[in-house]
This record gives C-alpha cells, sequence and structure tokens, in this order.
C-alpha cells in the first residue's frame, strides 16, 4: 500500500515539476528477509520537502513540527 502511494505521490510531484523528486536516489538497501531491494532515499531536507507536499490531515503533524 505505502509503495503504490510513493508511487502515485511521485509521479504528480514529477508531473509539477517538484525538485523533490528528482533528489531522491536509489539504493540498494537489506530487507528483513536479507535481500537486498531498490529503495528511494534523500537528505533529510529533501524528505522534508515531500512530507510538505503531502495532501493529507495527518501530514500537518509533520508540517509544523519543523
Amino acid at each position: 500500500m505505502s509503495r503504490n502511494y510513493w508511487k502515485v505521490l511521485k509521479n504528480r510531484l514529477n508531473k509539477e515539476g517538484s525538485e523533490s523528486v528528482t533528489k531522491c536516489n536509489r539504493l540498494k538497501l537489506e530487507a528483513a528477509d536479507g535481500k537486498k531491494y531498490l529503495t528511494d532515499v534523500g537528505s533529510t531536507e529533501t524528505i522534508l520537502r515531500l512530507i510538505q507536499s503531502i495532501p493529507s490531515p495527518k501530514a500537518e503533524e509533520n508540517k509544523s513540527r519543523h
């Protein structure tokens, strides 16, 4: 579910021309099952900018903290 949400959000932000998505890189990180999977990663600043772009009342809590 979260993977699909991220995919939709990333596509929407790309269409809007957001630089935050282009600043995310993909690294192979080890998961709990021991396998390595490509995972989107970003700096703290990039992640906070992504949080600010989420249109959700639940995200408002994090937006006001920073």
